[in-house]
C-alpha cells in the first residue's frame, strides 16, 4: 500500500464531518420529535383533564333556575372559569392560551330528570410542533364531556 499523504487525510477529514453532520441531523430531528410528543400529549392530557374537573363541578354546582334547559349564567362561566384557570372563581392567566369563547356549557333535558345532563366542549385550541417538516401550529380535535345529573337531584 501506499503511504498516506496529507491531501487523502483531508479528503477523509472532510468525509467525517459530512457524515456526523448528516447523524446530527438525524437525531436532532429524532429528539425534537420526542419533545414534540411529550409536551403535545402533556397539553391534550392537562386540557381533558380540565374539561372533566369543570364537568364535574357542573354536576354539584347550583343552577338556581327550574326551567327546562337551564342556563344560569353564574353557574356557565363558573364552569368555563374551571376549564380556563382550575377554579370556579376565576383568574388572571388562562392555560395553554385559552378563552371563554373555545368552552361551550350546556344542560340538556328536562330539570331534576333522568335525561338530565351537563355538557362541556372544548374546541379551537392550539398546540406548537418544532420538529423539523412538521413545525407550526396546530389546532387540537374537540373535547367533548357529558356527565348525568340525575344522581344529583333534590
Amino acid at each position: 500500500m501506499y503511504p498516506a499523504t496529507s491531501k487523502s487525510r483531508r479528503r477523509r477529514r472532510g468525509a467525517a464531518m459530512i457524515e456526523a453532520t448528516l447523524i446530527i441531523m438525524l437525531f436532532l430531528t429524532i429528539v425534537f420529535s420526542i419533545f414534540d410528543f411529550a409536551f403535545v400529549t402533556f397539553q391534550h392530557q392537562t386540557l381533558l383533564h380540565q374539561v372533566r374537573s369543570a364537568a364535574r363541578y357542573g354536576v354539584i354546582a347550583d343552577w338556581p333556575c327550574e326551567t327546562a334547559d337551564c342556563t344560569d349564567e353564574a353557574a356557565v362561566t363558573a364552569v368555563k372559569n374551571m376549564v380556563l384557570y382550575g377554579k370556579p372563581e376565576g383568574g388572571t392567566t388562562p392555560m395553554f392560551g385559552l378563552n371563554a369563547s373555545m368552552i361551550e356549557v350546556t344542560k340538556p333535558g328536562v330539570r331534576h330528570s333522568v335525561a338530565e345532563q351537563i355538557v362541556v366542549k372544548l374546541s379551537g385550541y392550539k398546540y406548537t410542533v418544532l420538529t423539523p417538516v412538521m413545525a407550526g401550529v396546530y389546532t387540537g380535535k374537540t373535547m367533548t364531556v357529558s356527565l348525568p345529573m340525575e344522581e344529583y337531584a333534590p
